[in-house]
């Protein structure tokens, strides 16, 4: 290998450990939790309640919102997806939910027509991460939001 096939490949190597991607742990739900309070719209935010994905549903009930804003209709993106199975594999025997999370995402504005399957939620909501998640045991939420 020539002296400048050599530093090619060196450089290579440099460049890609510098671009890879550092994951920080994930930290448990409370008291760290810092959920948006409310809704923010079309914004990335954090958000903490009870979400289920059984067939011909994927809603999230945010803790805090009003009984005429539930539940919204989660559109996960792959990753999310990945994170939410993997979690659930752990945290719920049937891996469907309901269970209780902390979510980044953002949410979208309310449809005055409904959203998502036969327009039974209020509004979709695109999910990046799923930060967290634990058995729902009871109605409740277990943090204030």
């Amino acid at each position: 290998m020539s002296r400048v096939s050599r530093r090619l490949v060196l450089a290579l190597v440099v460049l890609v450990a510098a671009c890879s991607r550092h994951r920080p742990a994930v930290s448990p739900l409370a008291p760290a939790a810092q959920p948006a309070r409310g809704v923010v719209v079309d914004t990335v935010a954090e958000y903490v309640g009870f979400y289920r994905w059984p067939f011909e549903h994927s809603e999230f009930v945010a803790c805090g919102t009003t009984p005429s804003d539930r539940p919204w209709w989660v559109v996960p993106t792959a990753d999310a997806m990945r994170q939410r199975d993997s979690l659930a594999a752990i945290v719920t025997p049937d891996a469907k939910g309901p269970v209780f999370v902390r979510v980044r995402g953002i949410a979208g504005a309310r449809m005055p027509a409904g959203a998502g399957h036969m327009g039974g939620s209020t509004r979709y909501f695109r999910l990046f991460e799923v930060l967290d998640m634990r058995k729902a045991d009871g109605a409740s939420c277990p943090v204030k939001a």
